[in-house]
Formats: structure tokens, sequence, C-alpha cells
């Protein structure tokens, strides 16, 4: 344990035990955990805005608080059409949810803002006197990255390229003390879990902090300059900036309790009696009809319309005529030609939907026409919300309160949600307690997700696979279409009481199996399970299904179901008195747990289904449902115990969500009745249940099942929590030999075709069969009819009949890769018949694995191991990636080094992104924009439809040779300045540069665009763009000597760079994109690209030198990210043509240019711009 405090004085502890986990997508930071510390932004705090020099907007800006600028007057506030309040002490915007202040309005107004700029200085100050329990996290980058509570300290930019998650609890603080510039990229998302709050975050900014467009930000922004939001970004937090903040169609909210100003009426908000109305998750007055398999889960009913009006159902009449089931709704029916009482009940249950919607419509509203009607992306605090138009959500919005606290949204118009947008509940926000009433039509996109209730005067509709967690209560009709509709339950009201102190449950050694029981286990269709398998006192006999083959030894057997070892009670010794044991501490396991103290019970009265769950002990005295998705929280170290006193029943196709870093080891489901896990269901823990255990056909479990009667299985996956597939062989399996089929990204024997627009980096070949057999190219015949080209190929592409040596050449190609498949699919494998083929959602160690059946991957698969690690994969039958699927690479796995062997047809479905060499006796078939990283190698036909297939040949798979000695270039006075040019410098749009800008011989009217202030001195010149000195070699001494010797510096750093001696040439034949590449020194005779995120991975004194003879390209939105530590000015991108940044481009690195620099629009350069010639800007950041 180790204490976090300020200068000088104890503030919190930090529980400090940082697991750096790295798996491809995300970084757990653990930090404060726990803590009620927080930084005192005074009156500050009552502004969602405040700058000292004024604030801009342009489009329709949308504004949740006050608005405040001092000592600047209010001239400084353009965009939002001011109208002066009557007091003349304040005004007013239309798109401000607030008062505006400024310095020269009346009364108190200039004195209180003095007071606030005081007060937001201070905080700031006071912010950066914290002392860090983490610092340099990421050298800058913390893209991907779940960050717990506490404080990050960075003397670099801090960068967000990808979405970062804050977890933890409501009261948990997070200080980021960034010394200088922040970015977010375009479209990218702080995420907040766990209940934690914006109010609580505080981003601590030396520089400029900019929010891409499109990006969803969290917290309170403290920017010692200016903050720039880009157009159609959100902040949930304040701007509180000592320069300027610029907005473009901007929602800015106060994150007080989730708003600026919660609804004045949020307190005191009651909840809408629906009276009889509540006992209907869906009633309407003229119908309701489905299409597709809806899920209902709750009571349906019409009235006065008869029950022919619902249609879809397919309902069966009670006998009793009073109301009627059907196999999509687990509740009942009823119409109000059913027989008595039905007929006023339903009378009853309407006239009181009707009531409930006059009351919660006339509700006094605290808030009025909110984001003239579009809250996407906004947190909302409890409230009533009145609007006299329709609402739109087009991106998701977030509900955040306690589990009593309620909304009233009251809408004149139509509410609209788009597809694949969600209604999200934050710290323990319930959908019971949340009210949308309507006067249009409200209607739910497709797939899109929704909580609370809707009282709607006309029709609701929800489009094909909307999620409604609550009630559909219309005046009109109610309209379904494969729909999943869940009566909302109450959730988590606080996280546990004990949720601190709860610790692992002993499992002794029956931790030792995956699955354990007292009376037997039994499968049907194709089982995998991945541990260890056990039964006693039963015997061997009571394993059905397994189709066991007894060890030598006779103290185990095995299974081709089972990765791992099957024990019974009657095989020899030791195993009867091994197994003795592990059950009689499985029983232990179960009454320790079962007699935990709860923090939480009967919650949700047993329904969990939607809900977030902290750590800690619940319990139940009824059964537990989960009917819908449930998440728990927490990081890798927090534990759950669930004591439930009857059954538990997943429904099929739900799942229990870890999020934050929590394990599925530390999960305790303790049930004293029977578990069922629902079809196609995917669960995460430990089950020990006092009787039976069900997993029904296709569920999946990642954890235990520990059953003292009886485990049933039908073509499940059960794996031991954390259990990573490993073959005993993965260390010693050694590459296949490709020979010269290697030189080809594609190559067949019976051609190539393909349709839309498809981009390959590679050489591509077919032999015995002519040109003729590649279709969709354009091929252009190269002069020497050795070989032609083709504008969707970065390569060179080759046939049987094109000149000598080409068919020689290609002859010898295709017989390497009929000898490399015969090779591979001989290799003696370790692991067969893994998950009987069905290898989705597994995580696969290197080595040998062999199927004599064909192999799907319906969810993502990850291959884990190093860069030099070796996957064989022998599949006897046909190989299919599903649609959107990828094959992961995590731990520094290479493509290059991945071979799927396969003796039947590959096909990559539509959008899939696949890693490795693809070796196929007959046809390979990629769907529309498939992204294959790896070779297309078939004995058959290839066929491409828009796709991107890259040779696998990246960086990473071999680092370079001299990566441990390449050494840093010598910049010399050059690294005085952040962009240095011959003959001139240019910006349109608000340029941000952080650092010295210089140019000589050009004199400073060749420095356009900055609005130029000179110094007295004459010596330099500044301007409001730069955070630095603007030098030109025109100025009085010493600044011309200074500016030559820079100069010549960067001319002989230039030279230096471009003739270090390279380990890699021709990397990806020039285009780079998707790649990750070690330190060393990589050089072309081309041009270089970068369609898509490059990576350079390496530690913090890593280097990386590109030595690129003609242009440097890197498309718009695309990203030069830095991984393990890698650090900007350690790279060094040396361009012989000229250099271009696309339009919201992130790039890190010195560029050293012969020619010219162009920054198009938004680019955001981390390192340094020296060219020989020119530096144009246009609304870039440099840093």
């Amino acid at each position: 344990m180790s204490s976090l405090k300020k200068s000088g004085e104890t503030r919190f502890s930090l529980v400090f035990s940082i697991a750096l986990l790295v798996l491809m997508t995300a970084v757990i930071i653990p930090g404060v955990m726990g803590s009620s510390a927080n930084v005192n932004l005074g009156t500050a705090g009552n502004y969602v805005i405040l700058s000292e020099s004024g604030i801009s907007t342009t489009g329709t800006t949308s504004i949740v608080g006050d608005v405040g600028v001092s000592p600047i007057n209010a001239t400084a506030i353009t965009g939002f059409g001011l109208v002066m309040d009557p007091s003349n002490q304040f005004s007013t915007s239309s798109l401000v949810n607030g008062k505006v202040y400024a310095a020269d309005y009346a009364g108190a107004t200039p004195a209180t803002l003095n007071a606030a700029i005081s007060d937001m200085e201070a905080a700031y100050t006071d912010a950066l006197t914290w002392s860090p329990g983490v610092t340099e996290l990421g050298a800058g980058n913390i893209g991907g990255m779940t960050l717990t509570p506490g404080v990050y300290k960075w003397s670099t930019v801090v960068t967000v390229p990808t979405d970062v998650t804050l977890a933890g609890g409501p009261n948990d603080v997070w200080i980021f003390q960034i010394a200088q510039g922040l970015d977010i990229s375009s479209g990218k998302h702080i995420i907040l879990s766990g209940g934690a709050q914006a109010k609580n975050i505080y981003w601590i900014v030396g520089s400029q902090a900019t929010l891409g467009t499109g990006s969803v930000f969290n917290g309170n922004i403290l920017s010692k300059t200016a903050t720039v939001i880009n157009s159609g970004a959100t902040l949930n937090g304040r701007a509180l900036a000592q320069t300027a903040v610029t907005l473009d169609a901007n929602t800015v909210t106060s994150p007080a309790s989730g708003m600026a100003s919660p609804p004045s009426n949020s307190g005191s908000t009651t909840a809408v009696n629906l009276g009889t109305a509540g006992n209907f998750v869906i009633l309407t007055k003229t119908g309701i009809s489905t299409t597709g398999t809806t899920s209902i889960v709750g009571n349906v009913g019409v009235s006065p319309a008869a029950a022919t009006y619902i249609t879809g159902f397919g309902l069966v009449a009670d006998p009793s005529n009073q109301f009627s089931t059907s196999s999509l709704v687990v509740g009942k029916v009823y119409a109000a030609d059913y027989a008595p009482p039905t007929p006023a009940t339903m009378t009853t249950a309407v006239s009181d939907m009707q009531a409930a919607y006059t009351d919660a419509a006339g509700r006094a509203p605290g808030v009025t026409e909110l984001g003239a009607g579009n809250i996407g992306g906004m947190t909302l605090a409890p409230g009533v919300y009145k609007w006299s138009t329709g609402v739109t959500i087009p991106t998701d919005v977030t509900l955040a309160g306690n589990s009593n606290d309620v909304w009233i949204f009251e809408i004149a118009q139509n509410l609209d949600v788009s597809s694949g947008q969600h209604v999200i509940l934050s710290g323990g926000a319930q959908a019971k307690n949340v009210y949308w009433v309507v006067a249009g039509q409200t209607t739910l996109g497709t797939g899109s997700a929704f909580n609370g209730n809707i009282l709607d005067q006309t029709a609701i509709i929800l489009n094909t696979g909307a999620t409604l967690n609550g009630r559909a209560l219309a005046q009109t009709a109610v309209t379904l279409d494969a729909n999943t509709v869940t009566s909302p339950a109450s959730g988590m009201a606080s996280p546990p009481s004990n949720s601190g102190s709860a610790t692992a449950v002993n499992l002794g050694t029956a931790g030792s199996f995956v699955i354990l029981t007292k009376s037997g286990i039994s499968t049907t269709g194709t089982t995998t399970i991945i541990g260890n398998v056990g039964v006693s006192p039963a015997a061997a006999t009571y394993i059905t299904g397994f189709g066991l083959v007894a060890d030598p030894s006779n103290q185990f057997s095995t299974s081709s179901l089972v990765v791992g070892k099957v024990y019974a009670a009657d095989y020899v010794p030791p195993t009867p008195a091994t197994m003795t044991t592990a059950v009689s501490d499985m029983q232990a396991a179960y009454t320790d747990a079962a007699g935990r103290a709860p923090g939480v019970t009967e919650l949700g009265a047993g329904n969990i289904g939607g809900m977030t769950l902290a750590p800690g002990v619940y319990k139940w005295s009824t059964g537990v449902t989960i009917p819908t998705d449930v998440t728990l929280a927490g990081n890798s170290n927090d534990v759950w115990i669930f004591e439930i006193a009857q059954n538990l029943d997943v429904s099929s196709g739900q799942h229990v969500i870890l999020s934050g870093g929590a394990q599925a080891k530390n999960v305790y489901w303790v049930v004293a009745g029977q578990t069922t896990l629902g079809t196609g269901s995917a669960f995460n823990g430990n089950i020990l249940d006092q009787t039976a255990i069900i997993l029904n056909t296709g569920a999946t479990l990642n954890g235990r099942a520990l059953a003292q009667t009886a485990v049933t299985l039908n073509a499940n996956i059960v794996s031991d929590p954390l259990a990573t597939v490993a073959p005993t062989n993965g260390g010693s399996a050694t590459a296949v030999n490709l020979g010269t089929a290697g030189n080809f990204v594609i190559l067949t024997k019976s051609g190539v075709s393909t349709t839309g627009t498809t981009s390959i980096v590679g050489n591509i070949g077919v032999s015995p069969i002519a040109a003729t057999g590649m279709t969709g190219f354009g091929l252009v015949m190269d002069p020497s009819n050795q070989f032609s080209t083709s504008s969707l190929v970065n390569g060179k592409v080759y046939a049987a009949d094109y000149v000598s040596p080409t068919p020689a050449t290609m002859t010898t190609a295709v017989s390497d890769m009929q000898a490399a498949y015969t090779d591979a699919a001989g290799r003696t494998p370790d692991v067969t018949e893994l998950a009987a083929g069905n290898i989705g959602g597994l995580t696969l160690a290197p080595g040998v694995y062999k199927w004599s059946t064909s192999v799907t991957i319906p969810t993502d698969v990850t291959l884990s191991g190093s860069q030099n690690s070796i996957w064989i994969f022998e599949i006897a039958q046909n190989l299919d990636v599903s649609s959107g699927q990828h094959i992961v690479l995590s731990g520094g796995a290479q493509a290059q080094n991945v071979y799927w062997v396969v003796a039947g047809q590959t096909t990559l479905g539509t959008g899939s992104v696949f890693n490795g060499n693809i070796l196929d006796q007959t046809a390979i078939v990629l769907n529309t924009g498939a992204t294959l990283n790896g070779r297309a190698l078939a004995q058959t036909a290839v066929t491409l439809d828009a796709n991107t297939v890259t040779s696998p040949a990246s960086g990473m798979a071999s680092p370079p040779s001299n990566s441990v000695s390449t050494t840093a270039v010598n910049l010399g006075t050059a690294g005085n300045f952040i962009i240095l040019t011959k003959s001139g410098i240019s910006t349109t749009g608000t340029t941000s540069i952080v650092g010295n800008v210089g140019v000589s011989p050009a004199a400073a009217t060749y420095i356009t665009g900055f609005g130029l202030v000179m110094d007295p001195s004459n010596q330099f010149s500044t301007s409001s763009l730069v955070n630095g000195k603007v030098y030109a070699a025109d100025y009085v001494p010493p600044t011309p000597a200074t500016m030559t010797s820079a100069v010549s510096d960067m001319e002989a750093a230039y030279t230096d760079a471009a003739g270090r001696a390279p380990d890699v040439t021709e990397l990806g034949a020039g285009n780079i994109g998707g790649m990750t590449i070690t330190p060393g020194v990589y050089k072309w005779s081309t041009s270089v690209t970068i369609p898509t995120d490059v990576t350079l991975s390496g530690s913090p004194n890593g280097i990386w030198i590109f030595e690129i003879a003609q242009n440097l390209d890197i498309s718009s939105g695309q990203h030069v990210v830095l991984s393990g530590g890698a650090q900007a000015q350690n790279v060094y991108w040396v361009v012989g043509g000229q250099t271009t940044l696309g339009t919201g481009s992130t790039f890190n690195g010195n560029i050293l240019d012969q020619t010219a620099i162009v920054g198009k629009t938004g680019a955001v350069l981390h390192g340094r711009a020296l060219a020989q010639t020119a530096v144009t800007l246009d609304a870039n950041t440099v840093n």
C-alpha cells in the first residue's frame, strides 16, 4: 500500500498493483480506489464554459449550463446571438440552456467573474500539485486503455487515438496532469464504466486541448491555453480555458450529477403512477403485430380492440378463455373480447394508461428544448425535460443517476432512435423509473437498445432487432419485428456494502477441474472442454457421450472432446482418494460461499437482466433469471458472489459480460436449485450448484461447472477461466517453407477474379493458366512482356503465358506452393478436433492443430504468442469465417507465421479480418470487404470482391538486425524548432503550434496566416497560434546566424538519416498500412503510403528511421500509433519527395523532408516538420 498525496498533505491511499495487460485492445491501470477527495473548482464550477479570452461557435451548438468570459468583454463571445437581460447582468442565447456572463456586464457580474477566473487558475495550479501514481503511461498514447482512479502525469502530449475507458465508482476521482497538449481523435470516446462520474475527472492540460470531430469526451478540461472542440464533438464536462474556447456544432453539458444544472425539480420528481397499466409490458388500444421471432417477457394486452388485432403471435387460448398464450411471450396475452373479468380489467388498464400519460405530460419541466430536440451524446441527470418539437437520438444518450431517481421526457411530436444507438443507464439508474411521454410516434431504429416506459399518444414501432427494456404503452398500435421486449426490473441501488471486502472462495482441489460432479456428466453433440473433468463417487460409466479412452495407467482417461484429463472414482489409485478430496472441497466451497454475509438482498426480485453489478455479495431467497445481458463491472482483483436459494436461468442468446478487467475466475454463482444456461448463451464464472447444471445447445461457459448431482451438456464450449489452448509442442513448431511461393501474396493454378475496388499489396501470379484467367484487374502489360501491372495491385502480376523467364518462375512457385501444402498438412498435431471445428471465441497458443472436419469461426478467435511463434492449422474440409469476425493477433504474434492448411474451400465472410497464410488445396473466396493480412495460395482459384490483401512481411515479423544498435539522428540546433523551413510557412484556419518556428534564408514575409507580433527586441515575433517564438532570417542579430546554423544542421541530419544502412527494404512495396513495425532502419526506392493505421511498437529507447525516396502520404483519418512506450522523438521520417498528412490524420515522429510538408485540414503532428522547401498548414495541431 503506497500513499498518494498532495504536496505536504495526505489525500487518499493507492491500492497500487499495476497490472499492465496489453492484449490487443485493453490496458488496465489500477489507481486510487474509493477515494472521495477532489479538485476544488470554487466558483469556476458554476460554469460549463469559462475562458479568459473568448468563446466562439459555428454551426448549431447546444450548451447546458452557464457560460462566462473575463477579463475580456462580451464582444469576444461570437456566434451565439446574445440577447441582453433587462438587468444587464447577463445575456441569453438560443444555444445555451443557462446564462451568459461577461466582464463588461452590470452589477456584481464583473466581480463574480473575476473570482471565477481566479478560482479556475487556482484549481489548475492545485491539480498539478497532486503526487502522481503513474507517470508517462503509454508514452502519452492512452488509446485502448482502461484506467482506474488515481493521478496520472505526462511530460509530453497525450493522445487518444482509440477509445479509452475510465472504470470506477461514482465517488472515484481521476486527475490527468499533461504538460503539453491533449488530442482525442475524430469519432473516439472517453467512456465511463462502473458508475464513474464526469464531474470527478480532471484533465489538466499545459497546452491546447483538442477534441476531434464527432468525438465524445467526459470530464473537466482545465487548459492553460485553448480548448478546441471540432465539429460535432460532445463534451460532458467543463471547458475551463485560460485563453479561448472554440466550438463547432457541439453539445456541451455540465457534469454536475450528469448535467450542468440538473433540472430544478430533479430532487422532487416522483414516479408516474401507471396503475394497472403497469401490469403489462405492452398495452395498446388498437392492436399489436409482430414479424420475425420476437421475445417478450411480461404480459401483453389490447382494448377495446379484440384478439384478432394481435397478429403474428400464434395465440393459444387458455381453457378459461380469460387469456391466451404464445411461444413468443413469457407471460399472458389479454384482449377485450376474452371472457370476464378480462374486459373490465383491460378497460381499467387502458384508462390508467391514459391517466398516466396525462399526468406525465403535465409535469412542470426543469429543462426545456434541450439540444433543440437532438439529445444524442448527452448525459442527462434526473428530472423533467420538455420539448415542443420531436426528439432524436442519433447517438447514444446516457441517463445517470441512482436507483431511486426519476426521468420524465415530455415530447410534443415524434421520438426517433437511430439504428444501433442506445439509451444507456448509468450509476444505478433503473428503466422502470424512466418515462418517455410522446405525443407523436415513437420509432426505435434497427438494432437499437432502449430503456424506459414509453407512454405514446399514438403508435410505437420497433424496427428489426431493436430491444426495449421497459414498457410500450400506446394509445394506438405497437408494431414489432424480431424484437426483445422485457418488463423493466429494478437495478442495483448502490454497490454492495461489502464490495471492497469480498474475498475469493477457496475451491481447494476442486479448482483443478473445469467440470466436477457427484453423479455424472453427459453430452450430446460435439462439446469442447478445456480443462480436467471428474466424477465421484460415480464411476466412469456415468460419463457418457465422450468416447473415453483409458490411459495405460488406468488412473485417468482421455477424450477427443476434452483438452485435459478425465477422472472417475473407480479408476486406480491415487485417483479415488484424489476425487474424494476434490468433491469434499467442492462441498466445502459451496457451504462457505452460501454463508457469506450479503451486501445486497433480493435485487430486482431475482430478475437481473440489463443490470450492471459492482463487486460484492448478493443474495436471493428466490430463483434468479437473466432474460437480457447482465454486466459485472470491476477490476481484475474484484470478487462477486451470488447466493441463489432456488434456480438460476439464463435465457437463450443472453450473456454474462465482464467489464473493466473483471475475471471469470473471481465470480461465484452459488445455486441451491438447478442452473440452466439457455441455447447459445455465454456465461462467465464458477457455478457451485447443490443440484444439477444444464447447458443447452451451443451455450458457452467460461468458468467451472461444479455440481453436487449431474452436469448435462449439448454441443457446448466449457473452458477453465482464462484458459488458453496450449499445445505441448507449441514452442518447437517451425515455420513452413513456402519457397518461391512466398514471393506472392496471391498465387493460384486456375485464376484470380475481382469485382469492386480491391487493393492488393504484393505480387500476384497464376500458372499453368494464362493471363486470361485474371479478370477485373485491367492489366497493363510491361514492355518486357514478363509481367503486367494493375491499378489495384501495388506489385507485379505474373502469368504462365508471359515471356521468359516468367513461365519457369511460375512453375517453380506453384511447385513450391504444393510442396508447402504437403509439408504443412503432414505435421504431427498436438491438438486434434478442437471444439469439433468451432473455434470461435477461443484463444490459441502456438502449435499444430488438426481437424478431420471443417473449421468455423463464428466469433473472433485470438492467436496469442510471441513474434517468433508458429501456428499451423490442418483442416480436412472447409474453413469458414463469419461476416465481421476477426483473427486477432496478440502478444506480438505475426501473420507471416500463421498457416491455415485447408483441403476444402476457404471463405472469408463479408467485412471479416483475417491474419495468416492460407494454403488451400481448392479455392479461396473473400466476400465483400473482407481483409486478408497474409497470403492466398490456392491450388484452384481465388475470388475477390472489394478486398484488401496485404503481404504479411511486416517489420515486426523479423525485427531488423540493426534494431538494437540503431542510434538517434542528431538534429543539432534544428531540434530547437518544431517547424523549420527554408522557403516559408503558411496556415489557414486555426492552427495550434507548441514550440518554436523558424524560416531561413526566407524572410518573415514568408510566414503567412500567423498574425505575427514583433517582440521589442526585433529578434523574434509571437503569434496567437504559436506557444513559442517565431524566428526569421531578416530579424536582428543573433537571429540570422542562429537560423543559418539551424538550417545547416537540418540538412546534415537529413543526409545522415538518408544514408543509414537499411535492414529492411521495400517493405510492403511501400504500403505499410495495418502493419506493426519494430525499431530499425527501413528503406524504399518508391513512395510510402499509409492507407490504414500503422503501429510502431518498441521501448522508450527504440529508434525508427524510414528512408523514403519519393513521397510520403497518410490517408485521411489514419494514424501512426506508438505502442509499448515508443517515443515520437525517436522516430525519423526521411522523405525525398513531398510529405502529405491527410485530413484529420494523426502522425508521430520527426519529418525531415527534402522538399515540402503539407498538413491537410485538422491533421495532427506530434513531432517536428523540418522541410527544405515549405510547410503548409490548415487548422492543424503541431506539438
